[in-house]
C-alpha cells in the first residue's frame, strides 16, 4: 500500500490554525487588556479613502491601518493599543480633521491593509461616485501609448499584476484615448467580458 502525504496541504491547514490561534490572542486581549473592540480584516474590505488618510511608511511605523472612513469618522485598525500609541496617533489624525475609532488587529490583519496600498491609484475619488484624475498622471500613461495595441497592453499589464482596481483602469482608459486622438470612449459591459471601444 502506498502512503501519499501531502505536505502542501498539510502546511496550509498549520498556517490557518497558528491564524486562527493568533486571532483568537487578540480578540481576547482587546477586551480583557485594553478595552478595546477587536477587528479581524481577513475577510473585510479595505477602504482606498481610508488608506489615503496617512501614508504608508507612517502607517507601517505606526504598525496601524485606516480601514473604513464614513464622513470624518475613521476606522483604524493598530495592533499594539498602548496608552502612548494610541494617543500619538489619535493627535495626528484629529490634526487631520478625522475622529479616529480604534480596534486592535493582528499582524496579519494589517499585512493585508499594508498590501492595498500598492493599489491606491493616484486619481481621487468622492463619495458621491465622481472621480477626479490628475493631469499628469493621464500624461505620465499616455506617455507610454502610441496606438490601440499599447492600451490593450496597459490593461493586460495592470490585471496581471492584480492593481486593477476601478480608478486606476479609468486612468488608462482615458489617457490611451489621449494619446490615440479618440473623440469618444465607448464601454459596453457584456455578460463575461467589457468591451471597450474608442471612435478615431
Amino acid at each position: 500500500m502506498t502512503i501519499i502525504f501531502d505536505d502542501e496541504k498539510e502546511n496550509k491547514d498549520l498556517e490557518d490554525i497558528h491564524k486562527q490561534e493568533e486571532e483568537d490572542l487578540v480578540a481576547m486581549l482587546a477586551e480583557s487588556k485594553y478595552n478595546m473592540p477587536h477587528v479581524n480584516l481577513a475577510n473585510l474590505p479595505i477602504e482606498n479613502d481610508a488608506l489615503r488618510t496617512i501614508p504608508e511608511a507612517d502607517a507601517r511605523e505606526r504598525e496601524l491601518a485606516p480601514f473604513k472612513i464614513l464622513g470624518k469618522n475613521l476606522h483604524i485598525a493598530i495592533r499594539s493599543p498602548q496608552p502612548d500609541n494610541v494617543q500619538t496617533a489619535t493627535e495626528y489624525f484629529k490634526s487631520h480633521g478625522y475622529e479616529p475609532h480604534f480596534y486592535m488587529a493582528s499582524e496579519a490583519s494589517l499585512v493585508k491593509a499594508w498590501s492595498r496600498y500598492e493599489e491606491i491609484s493616484y486619481a481621487s475619488e468622492s463619495r458621491a461616485g465622481s472621480i477626479d484624475i490628475s493631469g499628469d498622471v493621464l500624461e505620465k500613461i499616455a506617455s507610454n501609448i502610441k496606438n490601440i495595441v499599447d492600451i490593450k497592453a496597459e490593461i493586460e499589464k495592470i490585471e496581471k499584476e492584480k492593481t486593477h482596481t476601478t480608478s486606476h483602469m479609468l486612468e488608462v482608459i482615458m489617457a490611451g484615448a489621449i494619446a490615440v486622438n479618440a473623440s469618444d470612449v465607448h464601454i459596453e459591459p457584456e455578460e463575461n467580458i467589457v468591451r471597450l471601444r474608442y471612435r478615431l
